[in-house]
């Protein structure tokens, strides 16, 4: 039998895990970008992983190893049991050994909230402006209220309506816009409700 019709499984194998990292990109691509720009949420991402997962017969094992490969081919070389071991640590669910003494075990664990928070403020970091904002609380027989003073405007937020006969708000108004000594905008947000995010 001649070399020519031997078929190389390897090679071809190679060739439909590269199309198939491509698809993977292609599809997470799309998803994040829904998620930066707030078309879905991040549990509707995740929903959508499951199903392109269901729809694509990819199990968890396969998931992580496309993971892998497109990290790659991003240039980034990993193992996944070190990636492991990393993320145990970054979650502080490093298990406890016997021969770690406990001042190398602190010192491997990390805040988590404070490395989301870090990794939050580095994703959005050009569209996050730190500002330092004076937050003025009124609280009068006419008015309950938030103002926030931002350079030329003032912005109030109530849960009810705004009362402007109130003056102590005037009052406030007026010392504030001789402090910038120019004329002021008044933002109301009147209404306004409150829901906790879980």
């Amino acid at each position: 039998m001649s070399d020519e019709k031997i078929i190389k499984f390897g090679k071809l194998q190679e060739k439909w895990d590269e199309q198939e990292v491509d698809k993977f990109e292609e599809f997470l691509n799309m998803m994040m970008e829904d998620v930066v720009t707030g078309s879905i949420s991040i549990s509707e991402f995740t929903a959508k992983m499951s199903k392109y997962q269901l729809d694509n017969n990819i199990s968890n094992e396969k998931l992580m190893e496309l993971q892998k490969k497109l990290l790659q081919k991003m240039g980034i070389d990993i193992d996944i049991n070190d990636f492991n071991k990393q993320m145990e640590i970054l979650e502080g669910l490093e298990n406890n050994s016997e021969n770690s003494d406990s001042k190398e075990k602190d010192k491997n664990r990390f805040d988590t909230k404070k490395i989301k928070e870090i990794a939050f403020f580095d994703f959005y970091k050009d569209k996050i402006e730190n500002k330092k904002i004076p937050e003025f609380h009124l609280k009068t027989e006419k008015n309950d209220l938030t103002m926030f003073m931002e350079e030329d405007k003032i912005i109030i937020i109530t849960e009810g309506k705004i009362d402007f006969a109130d003056d102590e708000l005037n009052g406030v108004i007026t010392d504030y816009r001789e402090c910038i000594h120019g004329s002021l905008k008044i933002i109301a947000c009147e209404a306004t409700k409150i829901y906790e995010y879980h």
